[in-house]
């Protein structure tokens, strides 16, 4: 990755210059200038690997670019320096990015380039030579490292992770001491009644029932798109948000799912996580919109056909509760709207505006 990187900046005329730590590689362009026959740097590229030996915090990168400006008798201007940030610990390697203009981060699990909306689109030509890793594997990553970010995904996917250990572990316990395919034993632990509800007062139960799920198999495929989805939709909004999100969304889906049963008088019980799911899908969907269509890999043709697949499946099968589908996906839509969309509409307008 990093090796076939600084070869392609010296096939391009780029010299490697000394620098410490020892994870910074600095890459440096330039002519010698009459009358004194300096040398002065046109471009310079810092190929960043810090690894466990080190750390890059955000704070630091200002003063780095200052000082490589009067090393190098930069004239200042921000596309004159480019840093090139390596890391496995994309939490980190994104707070540099997101706060920092000229920082590219490279995801090295995956070898990918993650350019953020405050970043130049490209640097002397460089997007296409960190963008040949994928290329080169056949467009796209190996089938190793497929199954690796599938499976084990990245140390930020905690919310994700707690979930599926919650809902599961909910479900084992309580099948200890009952039947969980029956319904008045869900009743008992939580699940949703119009009746318990509204006559009872037993609000509660609209959080309870998104926990709840009728058998082994409503379980395992609730948390396989779960797990799938969600970690895709964390890594982009951040664990907080998404916590928000995917909670909400299943109160929303809880909420009309008891709605459309008192307005049709047909009462019935209502669990599973499938609403807030739902909403996941929905925020996945909002951002690619955002994004003209194309985020990460993800296209709005892939996300429209998945709800429809899903959503299709709910109404050609009994016994699923598609209120609460439909319910969960608009307060995703909504929910991503507020605390994603938004500000990210506002950054946009801010830096065109600084633009004119």
């Amino acid at each position: 990755m990093i090796e076939q990187f600084e070869t392609a900046l010296q096939k391009k005329g780029y010299q490697r210059a000394p620098c410490r730590p020892e994870w910074i590689h600095l890459y440096v362009r330039g002519q010698n200038s009459p009358p004194d026959g300096a040398f002065r740097a046109d471009s310079v590229v810092a190929v960043m690997d810090p690894g466990q030996e080190g750390v890059l915090l955000p704070d630091q990168v200002p003063g780095i670019r200052e000082r490589l400006s009067q090393i190098w008798r930069l004239e200042g201007r921000e596309d004159q320096i480019l840093f090139v940030l390596y890391s496995e610990d994309l939490e980190n390697g994104k707070a540099v990015s997101r706060a920092c203009p000229g920082v590219w981060l490279m995801d090295k699990a995956l070898d990918r380039l993650l350019l953020f909306e405050n970043q130049p689109t490209d640097f002397d030509g460089l997007r296409a030579l960190l963008e040949k890793g994928t290329e080169r594997r056949g467009a796209g990553p190996s089938l190793a490292e497929e199954l690796r970010w599938a499976f084990l995904g990245n140390r930020t996917h905690l919310v994700t992770s707690a979930l599926v250990l919650i809902n599961v572990g909910v479900f084992l316990v309580l099948s200890l001491f009952g039947d969980m395919e029956s319904t008045y034993y869900i009743i008992q632990k939580g699940g949703m009644y119009p009746d318990l509800v509204i006559g009872q007062g037993e609000w509660w139960r609209l959080v309870t029932c998104i926990f709840l799920h009728f058998g082994a198999s409503h379980l395992f495929n609730n948390m396989l798109i779960l797990y799938f989805l969600g970690k895709q939709f964390e890594e982009i909004v951040g664990s907080v948000r998404y916590a928000c999100i995917y909670l909400l969304s299943g109160i929303s889906g809880s909420i009309l799912s008891l709605v459309t049963m008192l307005r049709t008088g047909d009462q019935a019980v209502s669990a599973g996580a499938s609403g807030a799911i739902f909403g996941i899908m929905g925020g996945l969907f909002l951002v690619i919109l955002l994004h003209r269509g194309r985020y990460r890999g993800m296209t709005m043709r892939r996300m429209i056909f998945m709800l429809f697949l899903c959503l299709y499946q709910g109404y050609t099968s009994a016994g699923v509760d598609n209120a609460g589908h439909i319910g969960g996906l608009i307060g995703g839509l909504v929910l991503t709207l507020i605390m994603y969309g938004i500000p990210l509409l506002a950054e946009r307008t801010d830096k065109e505006r600084n633009r004119d």
